[in-house]
């Protein structure tokens, strides 16, 4: 779910600051073009909540960093931003993963050739050996100390990626279900660059105590289902798989329980209600967990880990779209959600104030951990839901 969103700044901090501004008089050609794409990946993460968004500025992004290399090919961070943009692509399926993951090891492998020690190129390292589950223990000491070697420096290059590559240890430290720990590397990041604002409205907010509620004691019948999913057809194994939707009324709320195909994991849970309110397809945000040609008016989203002292942080509320597509999740008010964890019926459960609502809908439906979704339903159009 989040890994559209984790290194982001807003374009007019990019155009009117260090990134575009302050070395295109006294740089070459290429440096100027790998500063302009530098900008807009950044920006790319910064509208992750709109997928065609994203898409766009991605592939602006790449253009630029190629004329880059190709005036410069020995211009290291152009090819470590290369193969950042690659993952942004695939994970936003403008690239398929057959010609991503070729790509993004090529830059790389480009840039460990050229400066094998230098702290941006091991930080890129450090996330293959992680997410590559080549070396997960190595890979996040790499990366902490990457962020070592950046800081000792004082050249721009260092200044620019410092805190990104906090951002994302941060996420491998969410990941990690280690929220006390992650928030202190979000706030690394912000103590590096104040106006870092997408660190401060959506990565911060992930580390913050959130109340679960309390769930009426339901039976398994008196549920409606109004969607339906294949088993087996999310991104991983081991994730949660969903099988289907379906809801109930409560006293206040309406509720919805996602069946799974096995009983879910409590201590990191990920679920989203994608609504299309007012049933015209085509306005409001482009959805980024799967079926990226659905649009969504309003989100409901549980991206919570429980902490080392047991409670759960993370973020669990409602959005709009214009409000998620810059990164604010959850803008809603305390205990407009809550949910709770069914093990024994193999099912999560979400709690939705009705006047967030409308009588009928169209909605997907998404489930995985707090830090990125793994399976979604339906894979294209969606479900209509009549509150009735």
């Amino acid at each position: 779910m989040l890994l559209a969103f984790v290194f982001a700044l807003t374009l007019p901090q990019l155009v009117d600051g260090v990134f575009r501004g302050e070395r295109v008089a006294d740089s070459g050609a290429a440096r100027v073009e790998y500063q302009l794409a530098f900008a807009d990946w950044m920006d790319s993460q910064n509208v992750g909540g709109d997928s065609a968004l994203a898409t766009a500025a991605a592939k602006r992004a790449m253009a630029s960093v190629d004329r880059a290399i190709a005036l410069d090919p020995a211009l290291v961070p152009a090819h470590v931003l290369r193969s950042r943009i690659g993952f942004v692509l695939m994970f936003h399926g403008a690239m398929p993963m057959t010609e991503a993951r070729p790509l993004m090891l090529e830059s790389f492998t480009a840039a460990k050739k050229l400066a094998p020690e230098d702290p941006l190129v091991t930080s890129l390292e450090a996330a293959f050996l992680y997410y590559g589950n080549q070396g997960r223990e190595q890979g996040r000491a790499l990366l902490r100390k990457s962020i070592d070697g950046l800081a000792a420096r004082q050249d721009e290059d260092a200044r620019l990626w410092l805190p990104v590559v906090w951002s994302w240890y941060g996420i491998m430290l969410l990941g990690e279900g280690e929220m006390e720990q992650a928030r202190a590397a979000f706030e690394s990041a912000l103590a590096v660059r104040p106006d870092y604002e997408y660190v401060r409205s959506a990565m911060l907010p992930m580390t913050a105590a959130v109340d679960a509620g309390e769930a009426p004691v339901f039976s398994r019948e008196g549920w409606t289902p109004f969607l339906a999913d294949a088993e087996g057809d999310g991104k991983g194994k081991g994730l949660p798989d969903l099988r289907g939707v379906a809801w109930r009324a409560g006293e206040d709320r309406v509720w919805f329980r996602f069946g799974l195909a096995a009983a879910p994991d409590p201590s990191r849970i990920g679920m989203n209600l994608a609504l299309d309110l007012d049933g015209d397809p085509v306005n409001g945000g482009s959805w980024w967990a799967g079926n990226r040609g659905f649009r969504y008016d309003r989100v409901v989203t549980v991206w919570v880990a429980r902490g080392a002292d047991g409670r759960y942080r993370g973020s669990s509320g409602v959005a709009d779209a214009a409000d998620i597509v810059r990164g604010r999740f959850t803008t809603s008010a305390p205990g407009t959600v809550a949910f709770a964890v069914d093990a024994e019926n193999d099912a999560l459960l979400v709690g939705v104030r009705r006047d967030v609502l409308k009588d009928t809908m169209r909605v997907v439906a998404t489930v995985g951990t707090n830090t990125d979704w793994n399976d979604v339903a339906p894979a294209e159009g969606a479900a209509l839901l009549e509150l009735h």
